[in-house]
């Protein structure tokens, strides 16, 4: 809860780590010191919605499968979210590379999102994550009246380890990313069953000049950067 694990030495093909329990809402985070070995944390369970962080690729394996292609959003590799490689048992926990590239057209969409760069958005959107790369100095994600909706009701409700859709900010350039519009409600999370709604900011600053709506779920931030809100979260 809000600790290290360092892999130290070791070339055993996989490591089981039958007593870890990743639990609390501070997170955990592993970093890889020498060695080649893996930890199997099997299905990542623990209690409360514990963000789960791995600083490379193939530090460790699991058992749980992904659900809307990602192990969801409280799990992720370096700058990206986490995924099963194998989507199998014992798969590698590598970082996710298959997001759709963000358009910010219209529809409700299941899936997951990329957006490089600036862009003016054009209508409401849903998604289950979207991860914001900044191009250039200084860019901005332009609502207008519009809404973004993080659909955590593709991850089937409260997950062991908090599963849940995510908004993450990985950083570039100066490192200064704004979300804009007029709304105070323009970021929500879509569904009201308790699950908890997740800002990462793996590095640099991400500014919401946006109100959130939260419904009945909690709103955390991960990461190392610095999240700057200018509005309220709403509570409906």
């Amino acid at each position: 809860s809000g600790g290290t694990i360092v892999l130290k030495g070791g070339t055993t093909a996989t490591e089981n780590a039958t007593s870890l329990s990743l639990s609390g809402n501070a997170g955990t985070f592993f970093v890889r010191d020498s060695g080649t070995a893996k930890i199997n944390l099997n299905t990542l369970g623990g209690g409360g919605f514990s963000a789960v962080s791995f600083s490379h690729d193939s530090m460790a394996t699991t058992d749980r499968t992904n659900t809307g292609g990602i192990l969801g959003g409280w799990y992720t590799v370096g700058n990206r979210f986490a995924a099963n490689a194998t989507n199998a048992a014992d798969g590698d926990i590598i970082g996710y590379t298959g997001a759709t590239a963000f358009t910010g057209a219209n529809g409700s969409n299941t899936g997951n999102f990329d957006l490089s760069g600036s862009l003016t958005q054009t209508s409401s959107q849903s998604f289950n994550t979207l991860r914001i790369v900044s191009t250039a100095d200084n860019q901005t994600l332009a609502l207008g009246a519009n809404r973004i909706f993080i659909n955590n009701s593709q991850f089937g409700g409260v997950q062991p380890g908090g599963g849940g859709g995510a908004l993450m900010y990985a950083g570039g350039a100066n490192g200064n990313y704004t979300i804009s519009g007029s709304l105070t409600d323009a970021i929500r999370w879509a569904t009201q069953n308790g699950q908890g709604g997740l800002i990462n900011v793996f590095s640099g600053t991400l500014t919401l000049g946006v109100g959130i709506g939260s419904g009945s779920a909690s709103i955390s931030k991960t990461g190392e950067g610095t999240l700057v809100m200018q509005n309220n979260v709403a509570s409906g």
